[in-house]
């Protein structure tokens, strides 16, 4: 009709993508960012807020890396252990390159994307000739790192197995399962790679001549958690399988029940050393060196996302159980055993990232469930211990008593008679957190001051007899005998649920009083309280 001047259809706006991957020519080849169940769908989370990683911060543990490469130079990479030692072996800094890319390659019309190209990019560096050069790195990794950020270990040990001896997770070694340990206490997610030895981890590994056990079987007595993400390596082809070889080294992953999550072990396009170029790429980069960077990477998207929705980030033991929700199955999960591949696209659409709860303790009156610093107070106003039983403790303590920021509701210890303890607890997640609970412990001033964990003895756990949402709820009373001769302890809560784990303290004592108070402020499910009035 002559009076219409135009049409056009209507259509819904929508935000433009943060990441534009289209001119990146390589990202085609990048089967690992596409759906499930090829890959963990990368794609689809760069379309939403924070899904480029941009809140997130990862750290690279290991040898060497090409951080001038076309692709990574403006990810500005920064080394925690400066000055970055060369290596006369260019395996080691084309791998440290090619894990870089997997995460870091930047969108800037050049070869790929990395999964969370946004994200703060470090590494520390395991020194060549250096006694300790693995832990050494580790140790500077975890000086350096907050809550909440990502430290992936390159490395793999090697373990006398019932086939021989063969790679296996660092953490067959005592002193890396204790600094592993230490890191997810002071809430770094730990992603550790399973190793490239093809074996069982659930079968007895021996290190250094020691006896037999099964530390990496969840199924046994023997099984010991470091906290960590394990991560195997399936083939690339759908369904995945696990990537078997002919028996030797690096040809298979490792497997079992320990084996959190699993990714891409071969094919993986991403970045590659070149003495002659800061421009080469590779097609063929995998192990389990290959597959935990996928897994680092979407570990960086699902924290950064979080932090988009919500405003705070989780912890290690809420990533591990959130990582691998709505994941992809390999063909033959019981003959595999290798846990689930992550897909981004389902922990979306089943809104995963935005309905997690949060449960905290606070450690002073203020206290908003964030990481604090600062030196350890024991004043908590969360843990109230009484010489007789409260009626009704959340009339007394709870929301809408007027006490809320009372922190002196607590009476003096009675030595060698009954107490009664209650917890107070705050959830700033979006969903009441169910089965709430409280594990207390007690200790003598003199001890927890000189950082001594292991003299923490167990008081007991005390429920939440309903759901903790966004008020103050009050626990359950917890009845404690007070030994004889014990005067002014001081107890410890440490606080999980069901989606919302309780943080795991270090095995063997604190390395100072300064990681002792990051494991009491960066925690806010931990909280300490002197009970002298």
């Amino acid at each position: 009709m002559p009076e219409v001047e135009s049409v056009e259809f209507i259509v819904e706006a929508i935000p433009a993508a943060p990441v534009f991957p289209i001119d990146d020519p390589r990202t085609v080849d990048q089967g690992y960012l596409n759906t499930a169940a090829l890959g963990v769908d990368s794609r689809y989370a760069w379309e939403r807020p924070g899904g480029d990683g941009e809140f997130a911060s990862v750290v690279d543990v290991e040898w060497d890396w090409l951080l001038d490469h076309e692709d990574l130079a403006a990810a500005n990479i920064s080394i925690i252990n400066p000055p970055l030692q060369r290596h006369s072996n260019t395996l080691y800094t084309d791998h440290g390159t090619a894990v870089m890319g997997e995460i870091f390659m930047v969108d800037n019309t050049k070869g790929g994307v990395g999964i969370a190209p946004k994200a703060r990019a470090r590494v520390s560096q395991v020194k060549e000739n250096v006694i300790d050069a693995g832990l050494n790195a580790i140790f500077a990794a975890i000086d350096k790192m907050e809550f909440g950020e990502i430290m992936l270990i390159e490395m793999q040990a090697s373990a006398d197995t019932t086939v021989g001896s063969r790679q296996s997770p660092i953490e067959v070694y005592e002193r890396d399962f204790q600094a592993l340990r230490l890191a997810t206490a002071l809430g770094i997610t730990v992603i550790e790679a399973g190793g490239n030895g093809g074996h069982d981890l659930d079968n007895p590994i021996s290190v250094n001549g020691l006896p037999p056990r099964r530390s990496l079987n969840r199924n046994h007595a023997d099984f010991r958690d470091s906290g960590a993400i394990v991560v195997g390596g399936s083939t690339k082809e759908v369904p995945h399988r696990r990537r078997e070889g002919t028996g030797g080294d690096n040809e298979a992953t490792n497997f079992g029940n320990r084996i959190d999550a699993y990714s891409w072990f071969e094919g993986i396009v991403t970045t590659a050393f070149s003495a002659q170029s800061n421009a080469a790429y590779q097609d063929g980069f995998g192990g389990t060196s290959g597959a935990s960077p996928i897994v680092a990477g979407v570990a960086a998207v699902i924290q950064s996302m979080v932090q988009a929705n919500l405003g705070f980030k989780i912890s290690p033991l809420q990533m591990r159980r959130l990582i691998i929700m709505s994941g992809t199955s390999t063909a033959n999960p019981a003959f595999d055993k290798l846990g689930l591949m992550p897909n981004l696209r389902g922990l979306i659409d089943g809104q995963y990232l935005h309905l997690p709860p949060d449960v905290y303790v606070r450690d002073v009156v203020g206290d908003d469930g964030n990481p604090r610093s600062g030196a350890i107070t024991y004043a908590s106003p969360d843990i109230i211990t009484r010489q007789t039983q409260v009626a009704n403790p959340t009339a007394q303590f709870g929301a809408g008593s007027g006490q809320e920021n009372n922190d002196a509701l607590s009476q003096t210890v009675l030595e060698g008679r009954e107490n009664f303890i209650y917890i107070r607890a705050r959830n700033r997640g979006s969903r009441t957190a169910q089965q709430v609970f409280a594990d207390v412990y007690w200790t003598e001033a003199s001890t927890v001051l000189n950082h001594n964990q292991e003299s923490w003895r167990p008081v007991g756990r005390t429920m939440f007899s309903s759901g903790v949402g966004n008020v103050l709820t009050v626990s359950n009373a917890l009845r404690w005998q007070a030994p004889a001769g014990v005067r002014d302890p001081i107890l410890i809560a440490i606080l999980g649920a069901e989606e919302d784990p309780a943080t795991m303290p270090p095995e063997a004592n604190f390395p100072s009083t300064v990681e002792l108070s990051r494991f009491f402020h960066q925690n806010n499910n931990v909280a300490g309280k002197g009970t002298r009035t």
